[in-house]
């Protein structure tokens, strides 16, 4: 949250006020959805770190830098050559990635602002009565910077980021 404190993302409402790890400020939530899902989660984690997502959730992911390197080191080093959505270059070296795409050893920024190599990337078997939680950060920005929230231990874009990536993929 917003305060530094937890919450479930169920009990997160229109009007809260989260944190954005990558920008480092707190963050109006525009909108809030829950409802079922009947397609395949997938399971994404490091360490103490788990978060269960559909398919097409947008994930920071940075296979440059190093293991357990800081997110502002990282964005020192970051390749000229790094594209994402809107941008042909990165201020912060990350990709947006979906779900997925992801894999073991892949890296993911977690929420003391390291890098971590996934130990946990699988396709769960649906689950009958699975639901899903969504937010929407309440920004006009199309930089995904602005759209970036903590789940269960990492870092992971907001429904607007979702939205982007599955009309980049269905192009």
């Amino acid at each position: 949250m917003g305060d530094h404190s937890d919450k479930p993302v169920s009990k997160i409402k229109r009007g809260d006020i989260v944190w954005n790890p990558v920008t480092g400020k707190p963050m109006k939530v525009k909108f809030a959805s829950f409802g079922p899902e009947v397609i395949p989660m997938y399971e994404l984690g490091f360490g103490k770190a788990a978060i269960v997502v559909t398919e097409g959730h947008p994930m920071l992911v940075n296979n440059n830098a190093k293991e357990g390197q800081s997110f502002e080191m990282a964005e020192l080093f970051a390749p000229a050559s790094v594209s994402t959505l809107n941008r042909s270059e990165v201020p912060h070296g990350y990709t947006v990635k979906r779900a997925d795409q992801l894999k073991v050893g892949d890296r993911v920024l977690g929420e003391d602002g390291k890098y971590y190599k996934l130990t946990v990337a699988r396709t769960l078997p649906v689950k009958e009565g699975q639901n899903v939680f969504n937010i929407k950060l309440d920004t006009d920005s199309t930089n995904p910077d602005d759209h970036m929230v903590v789940a269960d231990g990492i870092v992971t874009g907001d429904l607007w980021l979702q939205e982007q990536l599955g009309k980049k993929a269905a192009k």
